[in-house]
């Protein structure tokens, strides 16, 4: 019974580390776009 819910609870921390991976990625993309058509000021720091 607890193991299951650990294996379920480990799955879920795994799968919450991941979006929130490709989230900063999608996130760096947005930034590297808004900082080619100049919409950032340059020195901005890399995420």
């Amino acid at each position: 019974m607890w193991r299951t819910i650990r294996i379920f609870s480990a799955l879920a921390v795994a799968i919450f580390l991941l979006l929130v991976k490709l989230d900063v990625r999608r996130r760096t993309q947005l930034m590297e776009k808004a900082r080619a058509l100049n919409l950032i000021p340059k020195p901005y720091p890399p995420v």
